[in-house]
């Protein structure tokens, strides 16, 4: 029974989330990743990912983007971590804002009883329209807490996770700095194509926080992953 406890009170977590935020405005999106990983040496490695996430009921396109990033592996618990992303976010008048993301991220990794538990600090700073916006030089800043419970059984690693965003300043919306202001919900699992490559796929709850008018986005997300 003690195996199940971590997923007993996700659900349980889950549960409460969806039923909390009943005035919330409800949609869903379906997340699409391709990331390549090289392991430069024993504690260096290098990431490429390309997104696409949609929205309006998966009707419309949301964002893309690209991430760039190097990680480095302290020991077998401890990771570090800075990428580089660059996003296109779509307006509503079909048109594209372009947005710079720099994020750092630290990482500890556990095994306890049959799961691999990990917990990832990330802090990240974005611009955005930053040519094009009178406020395209001030930055936004955020900080992320993740939690994530693994168990693998043969090819399959099924898990939750959860995650919670702390917005330190946002130039659009200072109403909401130095809040807690989103929420994710996760469960999903990823199965080994082979050696080098993995598929996963997940569903997540994501909804805002702290605001007169919460959003609730239902996600789909597709991934795949090649490591060599």
């Amino acid at each position: 029974m003690k195996k199940f406890i971590p997923l007993l009170v996700f659900l349980l977590t889950l549960m409460s989330a969806i039923a909390d935020a009943q005035d919330a405005v409800d949609d869903f999106g379906i997340w699409s990743t391709i990331s390549i990983d090289k392991k430069i040496s024993q504690k260096f490695g290098v990431a490429l990912d390309e997104e696409l996430r949609t929205f309006d009921n998966a009707s419309r396109i949301d964002q893309y983007f690209t991430n760039a990033g190097v990680n480095y592996k302290l020991d077998k618990n401890i990771r570090f971590g800075i990428t580089y992303r660059f996003i296109n976010k779509g307006r509503d008048d079909m048109s594209y804002s372009k947005r710079h993301r720099i994020y750092f991220d630290a990482s500890y990794r556990k095994k306890v009883y049959a799961f691999n538990v990990s917990y990832r600090f990330r802090i990240q700073g974005q611009v955005k329209d930053y040519r094009s916006s009178d406020n395209g030089k001030h930055l936004e800043s955020i900080m992320r807490h993740k939690l994530d419970v693994k168990y693998n059984y043969k090819r399959f690693t099924p898990y939750v996770a959860a995650e919670f965003f702390f917005q330190f300043v946002d130039p659009g919306f200072p109403a909401g700095n130095n809040l807690w202001n989103r929420e994710r919900f996760y469960i999903g699992s990823d199965y080994d194509l082979n050696k080098k490559s993995t598929f996963g796929c997940f569903f997540m709850l994501q909804r805002t926080i702290n605001i007169d008018s919460p959003q609730r986005d239902f996600i789909l997300g597709l991934e795949y992953n090649l490591s060599f």
